[in-house]
């Protein structure tokens, strides 16, 4: 029988019950159920999009491509694929039926203890670089780094399609053919496809009807994503980093605004790893060396980490699980 105080009857207990009696629980897990009351995300995982058959990706996957870099440690690799993206950006500036969307976004520091807003940019442009169709940059509130870029991504998309016609003064919605969108995150960009539970799931549901019109128009419709590193510093993607970048809006404790599921899940995460870092390396000598080895990376301590699998789990072999 689980005792009073376990997790699971605590996820059980009436919502009355849970904060009658905090003390009770662990702290981490505790703190984290409490704070995952302010998560202002929705999901709506009976939607129809979520159908096999019915999703974009199903019935147009031969209208939208993803251009990932194979090797992104291969040097040579990514200069042949930022070569190929610049070929295609000149197509898309030379062709009056095409569209270059670029999109970043940029979550500043807390500055003097206040925490700043997220914010996701986009530009739209038509014939050039200089020939700027539409550029927004705009706030996303508490969130990851992940939710903004896929923010950006959404906006970006939203109104390429919502302004297509009337950028070029067409009432026929058939005049865009191609739509090219430059990100950092092509990870971000696959998940506007994917209908689960994740933090991106409202940006999902967000463009999937205005998406699956335009791509049903014509099987000439098509969009294609290119991961363009960030620190290419590639000029039309490095303009949306920057105009992102420019945003520094204080979070006011009054206002509501967006909080995601992701930015309480990176605080619990990051808590719980100071709580193994005090434990391994500032708590009682009489722990560290026994319980557990102390790696070092020249002079240096190798700390725990939830990043990759962290910098000393690996070394752990079967043992880690």
């Amino acid at each position: 029988m689980l005792p009073s105080d376990h997790l699971i009857k605590l996820l059980m207990r009436d919502e009355d019950d849970i904060f009658s009696q905090p003390q009770k629980y662990p702290s981490p897990a505790f703190d984290m159920i409490i704070k995952s009351t302010n998560v202002t995300d929705q999901f709506q995982l009976l939607s129809p999009w979520a159908n096999p058959g019915l999703r974009i990706i199903d019935k147009f996957h031969n209208q939208i491509n993803f251009r990932d870099i194979i090797d992104p440690s291969d040097d040579e690799a990514v200069r042949q694929h930022l070569s190929e993206a610049s070929e295609a950006q000149k197509f898309s500036f030379s062709s009056f039926s095409s569209l270059s969307v670029a999109t970043d976004s940029s979550l500043p520091n807390p500055i003097n203890g206040r925490l700043l807003s997220g914010s996701s940019a986009f530009f739209i442009f038509g014939s050039s670089l200089s020939d700027v169709i539409k550029s927004l940059v705009q706030p996303c509130g508490k969130v990851s780094s992940s939710d903004c870029k896929s923010y950006a991504l959404r906006l970006g998309l939203l109104y390429a399609l919502n302004t297509s016609s009337l950028s070029f003064q067409s009432p026929d919605f058939r005049t865009i053919l191609d739509i090219q969108i430059f990100t950092d995150s092509i990870s971000q960009a696959k998940l506007l496809f994917d209908y689960s539970a994740h933090s991106a799931h409202q940006d999902a549901l967000a463009i999937a009807s205005p998406l699956a019109r335009w791509l049903a128009l014509s099987p000439s419709n098509t969009i294609t994503f290119w991961q363009i590193p960030s620190s290419a510093k590639w000029p039309t993607h490095h303009k949306a980093h920057n105009l992102a970048k420019s945003l520094k809006l204080p979070i006011q404790h009054d206002t509501p605004v967006r909080s995601s599921l992701n930015y309480y899940c990176k605080g619990m995460s990051k808590y719980l790893i100071y709580l193994w870092q005090h434990a391994l390396f500032i708590a009682d000598d009489d722990y560290q060396g026994h319980a557990f080895l102390n790696l070092k990376s020249g002079d240096k301590d190798i700390l725990p980490t939830y990043i990759n699998g962290s910098g000393w789990l690996p070394h752990m072999g079967s043992f880690q699980q």
